[in-house]
C-alpha cells in the first residue's frame, strides 16, 4: 500500500511540476514544499519514526549531492528543490541511484542530440578543457536552452523509472 501511494505521490508531482515548470520555466517552491510535507507525511504515515528520519535523510542526501553542481552553475535551484522533494519521499539510498539513472537518461538524450547537430567533438573538447581547469568552472553551453528538455525532467524520470524498477520488479 505505501509502495503505491508514494509511486502515485511521485507521478503527480512529476506532472504538475513539468506542466508548471514548461509552462512558466519557473519551479514554484509551494507546490515544492506541499511535497515535501506530503513525503514526510506517508513516510511517518507508514514507517513512523522510521519513516521520518528516512524523508529527512532523503532530503539532505538530494541538497547534498546536488550542492556542487548547483554552486558551480550546472544546475538550477528548481532542480535542487526538486530533488530534494524527491529524497522526502523516497530516503538517501534511493535518491542516489535515482540521480544517477536520471543524469544517465540526460547524457544519452544530450549525446545523441550533439552527435545530431555534428557538435559532439567540440562538446568533448571543451568538456576535457574545463576539467583541466577545475580552478575556474564554467558551464559547458553548447545547447540551446530551448533545444532539449531540462535535467529536472530527466532527475524525474530517473527517480520515477529507479522507484518502480525497485518497488515492482525486484
Amino acid at each position: 500500500m505505501a509502495d503505491n501511494v508514494i509511486t502515485l505521490s511521485i507521478i503527480i508531482f512529476v506532472i504538475i511540476v513539468s506542466y508548471l515548470n514548461l509552462r512558466f520555466n519557473k519551479a514554484y517552491n509551494f507546490i515544492i514544499l506541499i511535497f515535501c510535507i506530503l513525503g514526510f507525511l506517508v513516510n511517518i504515515y507508514f514507517n513512523g519514526l522510521e519513516g521520518f528520519i528516512s524523508s529527512i535523510q532523503g532530503m539532505i542526501t538530494g541538497l547534498l549531492l546536488l550542492i556542487i553542481p548547483f554552486s558551480l552553475g550546472w544546475l538550477g535551484d528548481g532542480d535542487v528543490k526538486l530533488v530534494a522533494a524527491l529524497g522526502s519521499f523516497i530516503g538517501s539510498s534511493m535518491i542516489m541511484y535515482s540521480i544517477l539513472y536520471g543524469l544517465i537518461f540526460f547524457a544519452v538524450v544530450v549525446s545523441i542530440y550533439l552527435i545530431i547537430k555534428k557538435r559532439f567533438k567540440i562538446f568533448l573538447r571543451q568538456a576535457f578543457l574545463t576539467l583541466l581547469y577545475i580552478g575556474t568552472p564554467s558551464k559547458i553551453n553548447l545547447i540551446e536552452s530551448s533545444g532539449y528538455p531540462p535535467i529536472w525532467l530527466f532527475l524525474a524520470l530517473g527517480t520515477l523509472s529507479y522507484w518502480i524498477y525497485c518497488t515492482y520488479m525486484l
